[in-house]
């Protein structure tokens, strides 16, 4: 899915499973990936402002670099995710579940 553009993706419930897929130079705008299973998912150096990734599955995700500015991350699992270098400003971080992350230098909880 490299440099793929995908606009209005609502993958809700269905096409939900996309374990590993490297959405690197993708274009994503007004994307849910709401209960989507990205477990090892490939998001580096994107701009994933505003993006739902409510009770998604992202175990072992790389979200290095990325801008996620808004995100949503109600209810996910983030067990070993790579967020160095990314921008977590105003992410909603309620009720997921964490644990191995590699987290931003200027990360506050």
């Amino acid at each position: 899915m490299s440099q793929a553009t995908l606009i209005g993706f609502q993958p809700y419930r269905s096409c939900t499973y996309l374990k590993g897929v490297n959405f690197q130079e993708a274009m994503l705008s007004d994307i849910s990936f709401e209960y989507a299973e990205l477990m090892g998912a490939n998001f580096s150096n994107m701009n994933l402002n505003g993006v739902n990734f409510q009770d998604a599955k992202l175990t072992g995700a790389n979200f290095s670099n990325c801008n996620l500015r808004g995100a949503n991350f109600y209810g996910a699992i983030l067990h070993g995710v790579n967020f160095k270098g990314a921008d977590l400003s105003g992410v909603t971080l309620q009720d997921y579940q964490i644990k191995d992350a590699i987290m931003p230098d200027n990360f506050n909880s």
